[in-house]
């Protein structure tokens, strides 16, 4: 469920102790999205860390947060590999405008944001492809919807698109 990476220094205090919420409300959701410990599940993401920075990015694109009330399990932000850090940076920077946001006393208030977003997407996600009867057909349509490339399946979001194409989603 989540990923095995570890920061390179191993250190667990300050910043590196923050777990990151998700909103317990769509944990049914993350399971179908979601392969679990024993393999089964949802196929699109391996993780729910992965399907949570997805997540993060539709509440960001759409400019929209949302607070976490009750959590689910919250996932140890060590899990979050380096590019996931360059994202929840910039995402945090993008929304606050204060260049202090990237210091490490501010560490908190970066991943509250990027949670927030999460939250926003979870139920954006929830609305355009959960509520839906078929929902990993809306789920492809709704991708690619999203950008011209996937129509052509051009570049790297197209190449996204013809992936999910070939995969049935449980």
């Amino acid at each position: 469920m989540f990923d095995t990476d570890v920061s390179s220094n191993g250190d667990s205090k300050g910043s590196e102790s923050y777990r990151i919420r998700w909103p317990k409300e769509h944990e049914e959701m993350l399971s179908k999205l979601c392969k679990n410990s024993d393999g089964k599940g949802g196929n699109i993401f391996d993780t729910y860390k992965e399907a949570l920075v997805f997540c993060a990015c539709v509440g960001f694109e759409q400019s929209r947060k949302k607070t976490v009330v009750k959590s689910g399990e919250p996932i140890a932000q060590d899990y979050f590999k380096a590019m996931d850090h360059v994202l929840i940076n910039c995402m945090a920077l993008a929304d606050s405008n204060d260049p202090n946001i990237l210091s490490k006393s501010r560490s908190r208030d970066k991943f509250i944001i990027f949670e927030e977003f999460a939250a926003a997407g979870m139920d954006d996600l929830r609305t355009r492809v959960f509520d839906q009867a078929n929902w990993s057909s809306a789920f492809l349509e709704w991708i690619q919807s999203q950008n011209p490339a996937f129509a052509n399946k051009s570049g790297i979001l197209g190449q996204f698109g013809s992936l999910l194409e070939g995969r049935e989603l449980t």
